[in-house]
């Protein structure tokens, strides 16, 4: 089976749509507060949660870890073909 090579042009294209993906589905972009208060005093609380774009539960954390391991994953995959490209240059 013969593999498909990429150039590096598409494998930016690529890498920028997964972080777009990412961005949308595990940033933190909206929040929301709540409050229950109670009869007694002491025992009301109030809370806020964060959402991304399409409404999933989301922290900031979550969301760096995501973009920083699809760069450092672009970026290893990237190396490795450069490499590869240099050895194929050099035996012919």
């Amino acid at each position: 089976m013969a593999r498909v090579r990429r150039s590096p042009e598409r494998q930016l294209a690529i890498a920028l749509a997964l972080l777009v993906l990412a961005t949308i589905a595990l940033a933190p972009l909206m929040s929301v507060g709540w409050c229950r208060d109670a009869p007694i005093g002491g025992v009301s609380e109030c809370g806020s949660d964060s959402y991304s774009l399409i409404g999933l539960p989301s922290n900031l954390w979550l969301w760096l870890f995501t973009v920083a391991l699809i760069v450092v994953a672009t970026a290893l995959i990237s190396r490795r073909r450069s490499r590869r490209r240099d050895q194929v240059d050099r035996m012919s």
